[in-house]
């Protein structure tokens, strides 16, 4: 999908993806890309540079289709139907400064039929690579894995959000980063919309005497 990349390589700064996102999707499912998407999550963050080499810095936005029509069969036998998803990567690069940005378009992509829409936001930055969930965007439509389908949008909810990181070596010299009392992410606000931009922040400190 040579205009996944064409497009991201104009639009983001600091972060490349994975071209293979959708890939072997039947093209009547295909979605199109929005050549002037209006909302986006901004993430932006510092990373210690004594750490930079251990820490990953990752975030995949799914994108889901919304209309039942579109849904796909995963199991004829026992009726199970489902949504279907591309997953796009986003990888951040570190400036000089050892700071990096990049956006993330949230009406990527056009609805079209099968009323594509961004679902979520996942995390898998840091030293252990685990998924984190940072934003979810409901409701979702009408598909059969629209379990949230129901529920209306929360009207109080957050538009920035911050994440600090303090890390240190163990014993064993393997590091370790725990989020400090005060970080908070949109995962507590399930019902986010779609039509708003945000700010996400993420920061990695190398903790010590002078910072606990």
């Amino acid at each position: 999908m040579k205009w996944l990349l064409i497009f991201l390589s104009l639009m983001l700064l600091g972060a490349c993806k994975d071209d293979s996102a959708g890939a072997g999707m039947p093209k009547q499912f295909e979605p199109v890309v929005n050549p002037h998407p209006k909302y986006f999550m901004t993430i932006k963050g510092y990373v210690s540079p004594s750490i930079a080499d251990k820490i990953q810095l990752k975030w995949v936005a799914i994108y889901s289709t919304t209309n039942p029509k579109c849904d796909k069969t995963y199991n004829s036998f026992e009726g199970v139907v489902g949504w279907r998803q591309i997953k796009v990567p986003f990888i951040a690069k570190l400036d000089k400064n050892s700071r990096y940005q990049f956006k993330i378009p949230l009406d990527y992509y056009e609805s079209g039929l099968c009323e594509w829409k961004i679902a979520s936001v996942v995390d898998y930055s840091g030293e252990t690579h685990l998924a984190n969930g940072i934003a979810q965007f409901y409701p979702c439509g009408k598909s059969a894995t629209c379990l949230m389908a129901s529920k209306k949008i929360n009207p109080i909810y957050k538009k920035q959000a911050l994440y600090e990181l303090l890390c240190a070596y163990d014993n064993k010299e393997k590091l370790a980063c725990k989020a400090t009392p005060d970080s908070f992410d949109f995962s507590n606000d399930l019902n986010i919309p779609r039509t708003n931009n945000y700010l996400f922040t993420e920061n990695y400190f190398l903790k010590t005497k002078d910072r606990r």
